[in-house]
């Protein structure tokens, strides 16, 4: 079995160079973000204790990107988003390497592709305005409800909302939240702010994001990162630079519980 953290980040690193690859020959931008972009400042690398990649595209970009994959997909990797199949629990796209495992026992039986992944998440471009901004929010609000409520099916604890929301099938819930995607398309505008799908929706100053040449080295490449990774970082962190305390060094399983790592087997010898 290979689930060293060291040969989880060598999968994801060749996911991320496929993403890369895609994306320049279509010249469609993206940044690292979230924890990446992170380790990219304060590590040059990975945060020691991060198992994932996190990317981030303009909405436009991630669409073309999607369309792009479809046509010339690169061998044993699969894009896993809800628009192909509504068992996914989040309105973003993964890329997943075949033939590898990265599974939340708890979730496990959910049909989804449960091979080790990169996130994409995309922004879209807000116009200036309370109204516009609490319909952006509420848009990816509703969208991230109706996919996420796929895991508490799996859960003790469920609240009443998302038992209320458990009673429509889930294709009825993957269309509503296609619906509230493409409304955030439609009303895209260009004002001064950002819808950001990482790390539970945030609004973000688009000159933090666009408009620069910035690269920042990871794991021996440069690639490319925010404009302003600072201001970014902080509005995404706070103080950034100030490890958290030691119980909180952890990967996702922080959250998601117990994850079965395999960068040799198919997730599905598991099942």
């Amino acid at each position: 079995m290979g689930n060293s953290l060291g040969e989880i980040h060598r999968v994801e690193l060749g996911l991320l160079q496929a993403c890369q690859q895609i994306c320049q020959r279509h010249r469609i931008p993206f940044y690292l973000a979230q924890g990446t972009l992170l380790g990219a400042v304060r590590h040059r690398g990975f945060i020691p204790w991060d198992d994932d990649v996190d990317l981030l595209l303009p909405a436009d970009g991630l669409e073309r990107f999607v369309q792009a994959f479809a046509q010339e997909r690169p061998a044993g990797v699969a894009l896993e988003y809800f628009l192909q199949n509504p068992y996914v629990s989040y309105p973003w796209p993964k890329l997943r390497r075949d033939g590898t495992t990265s599974m939340p026992l708890a979730y496990r039986d959910i049909p989804t592709h449960w091979g080790i992944c990169i996130d994409l998440f995309p922004y879209y471009r807000v116009a200036d305005g309370r109204w516009a901004h609490f319909h952006a929010k509420a848009c990816f609000l509703v969208a991230k409800r109706m996919l996420g409520v796929t895991l508490t099916f799996y859960e003790d604890r469920v609240k009443l909302s998302s038992r209320l929301v458990r009673l429509l099938p889930v294709g009825v819930r993957a269309r509503i939240a296609g619906w509230m995607l493409q409304s955030l398309r439609a009303h895209q505008a260009d004002g001064e702010d950002v819808l950001a799908f990482c790390r539970g929706g945030r609004f973000l100053k688009r000159r933090w994001i666009e408009g620069g040449d910035c690269r920042l080295p990871f794991e021996g490449e440069d690639y490319p990162a925010p404009a302003d990774p600072d201001a970014f970082l902080t509005a995404m962190f706070g103080d950034y630079m100030t490890p958290p305390p030691p119980e909180e060094q952890r990967g996702h399983d922080l959250k998601l519980g117990e994850i079965l790592w395999d960068t040799e087997k198919d997730y599905r010898e598991y099942l």
